[in-house]
């Protein structure tokens, strides 16, 4: 698992309204499997009613059906990237058929919001060094996983987000839940009062020394 001290490859302009110091304490809020008509859009009024930006990880079929949920969640400052076209675990294909898997929900991604993420995550978490040296995108997993799909309870998703935090921390959650959606009030609250600065994955690794090719990301050191 690699530190990040690394060469930022991409260009994804930082939002003014999320300033970073060198030894700021951050964390960054991620969310899987959307975008989903009913949720995310929710989601991202709570986001901006709170200012903070976050990390989704879409997957390009449900890009390609809710366009314009995808672009409005980019034109808001937040980072969105590939969680594979059909959500399949990657580990089941061959390293061309994942890198393809990869590659067209980011291809989808890009068409609509202008901007090319070098990472994405893969379903389940998994993947192989073969998939890794296949694709020139990083992988980004977790630190912390809330478990919100297996409870679908909104004050336990508070409780595992928010317990015993880290700095560069980055927080699995999934925008396709209405309980998860609803506890994302409180843990912003939670975090900032404990001190933590909620950014995008973008900015985190950047405040870190950026990217290097064929790594992969759990959290910073």
């Amino acid at each position: 698992m690699a530190a990040f001290s690394m060469i930022p490859l991409f260009t994804h302009p930082k939002s003014p309204e999320v300033k970073t110091k060198p030894r700021e304490k951050m964390i960054a809020l991620t969310f899987d499997d959307g975008p989903n008509p009913k949720t995310t859009p929710k989601l991202l009024e709570e986001l901006q009613a709170a200012h903070v930006h976050a990390t989704f990880f879409e997957i390009g079929k449900n890009v390609a059906q809710y366009p314009e949920i995808t672009k409005a969640l980019s034109d808001a400052g937040n980072d969105v990237a590939s969680h594979t076209w059909n959500h399949i675990d990657l580990t089941t294909l061959t390293p061309i058929s994942a890198k393809n898997e990869i590659d067209e929900a980011a291809s989808e991604i890009t068409k609509i919001t202008g901007k090319n993420m070098p990472f994405y995550r893969p379903p389940k978490g998994r993947f192989d060094s073969a998939i890794l040296k296949s694709e020139s995108k990083e992988v980004v997993t977790w630190s912390q996983d809330t478990g919100d799909w297996a409870t679908l309870d909104t004050e336990t998703t508070i409780k595992y987000a928010t317990l015993n935090p880290h700095d560069n921390e980055i927080i699995l959650m999934h925008d396709i839940y209405p309980q998860t959606v609803a506890a994302v009030p409180a843990i912003i609250k939670n975090l900032e009062q404990r001190g933590y600065t909620l950014v995008t994955v973008s900015q985190l690794i950047e405040n870190h020394g950026g990217f290097h090719e064929h790594q992969s990301y759990m959290k910073t050191k």
